[in-house]
């Protein structure tokens, strides 16, 4: 039985997906940390899930039928911050908070644990647009992140839709979006 990898992420639209990937690619150029440029720029609702050939109808059809209670809203990405982990340093866009981002992802996690019991899934939510980690050093986090630490960036975008990814093998690709219906 095969396994698929999946999550499920907010996408940012085209024009600031090239905004961020601008600095990734700054980042990987600069400070030797390319690993962040294999996936699109997004914010994570549920993270990286195994699951097999075999449930990936039901995954979609749970994905679709997901009960959320989120209308469409606006994301301000405003500036930059950093997980100061010391395996894993990270560098990210920072999203400014907004309770209608925590309360999908928790809408959806819910779901998911009494779809899915038997995957582990995390109410832990740290909403940010990845720039770097992995790959990121130390030595190099040192060096990148005072030069990021204040830089001013600043964007916003409706989020009207959320989306299930699949891994192929090399890079991630949307393959079912939920759109986010107006409340009433």
């Amino acid at each position: 039985m095969k396994d698929n990898l999946y999550f499920i992420a907010i996408l940012a639209p085209d024009d600031i997906s090239a905004e961020i990937t601008a600095f990734k690619q700054d980042i990987a150029e600069n400070f030797n940390s390319s690993k962040a440029l294999k996936s699109m720029p997004h914010i994570t609702m549920l993270p990286p899930f195994k699951l097999s050939t075999e449930q990936h109808e039901d995954l979609n059809r749970w994905f679709l039928n997901a009960p959320v209670s989120v209308s469409p809203f606006t994301i301000n990405l405003n500036g930059f911050g950093s997980f100061n982990n010391s395996n894993n340093p990270v560098i990210y866009v920072k999203p400014e908070e907004v309770e209608e981002l925590r309360i999908l992802q928790k809408e959806l996690v819910n779901s998911f644990k009494i779809n899915y019991p038997e995957i582990k899934a995390t109410h832990s939510f740290n909403p940010h647009m990845t720039i770097a980690y992995r790959d990121l050093s130390r030595e190099n986090y040192e060096k990148a992140w005072p030069l990021y630490e204040d830089k001013a960036y600043k964007a916003m975008f409706k989020t009207t839709e959320v989306w299930l990814l699949q891994h192929n093998g090399k890079r991630w690709v949307p393959i079912t979006s939920k759109i986010l219906t107006v409340a009433y």
